[in-house]
C-alpha cells in the first residue's frame, strides 16, 4: 500500500534543510522526489522551493486578513444599506406616482362635473351649501384644466 503522504513530508523535511530537490519519473510512471539527481537515462528537473515564511511575515499577513475581511464586511453592510435606499426610494416614487393618478382622476372628473352646466357647490365650514356663480366655475373650470395638465401624463 503507498502512502502518498510519504513524499510529501520527505519534500517538506528536505526544503526545510534548504536541499535541492529533483523531480524524476520512473519507468512505471511513478514520480519520484530526492534530494539525489535522478539516476543516469532518466531526464528530472530541479525545483526550487521557497523557504519557509518568517514569524513577522505571517503576523503581517494575518493582520492583512483580517484588515481585508473588516473591508468585505463594511463593504456589504454599505451595499446592504444602498439597496434599502433604493428599495425606499423606489417605494417613495411609487407612492408619489399613485398620487398623481389620483390626483389626476380628481381633477378629471371635477372637470367634468363643470362641464356638465349642472349647479355646483361646495360645503363650507358651517355645514352648508354654497353654490358657484358663473365667474366661479369658470376659474375653478381653469384651476380642473392645470391640474390635469400637472398630475396627469
Amino acid at each position: 500500500m503507498r502512502r502518498p503522504w510519504i513524499p510529501i513530508l520527505a519534500v517538506a523535511l528536505i526544503a526545510a534543510a534548504a536541499v535541492p530537490i529533483y523531480k524524476w519519473v520512473d519507468e512505471a510512471g511513478n514520480i519520484h522526489y530526492s534530494d539525489q539527481p535522478p539516476p543516469p537515462g532518466y531526464q528530472g528537473e530541479a525545483l526550487e522551493l521557497l523557504s519557509a515564511p518568517r514569524q513577522e511575515d505571517v503576523r503581517q499577513a494575518g493582520g492583512r486578513v483580517a484588515r481585508l475581511r473588516a473591508e468585505l464586511e463594511a463593504s456589504r453592510t454599505r451595499r446592504a444599506a444602498e439597496q434599502e435606499q433604493r428599495r425606499l426610494e423606489r417605494e417613495l416614487e411609487e407612492a408619489q406616482h399613485a398620487e398623481r393618478l389620483q390626483q389626476c382622476l380628481i381633477a378629471q372628473q371635477n372637470l367634468h362635473t363643470l362641464e356638465i352646466r349642472r349647479p355646483v357647490y361646495h360645503i363650507d365650514e358651517h355645514g352648508e351649501r354654497v353654490y358657484l356663480d358663473d365667474e366661479q366655475r369658470a376659474a375653478e373650470i381653469a384651476r380642473m384644466r392645470t391640474e390635469i395638465e400637472i398630475y396627469c401624463d
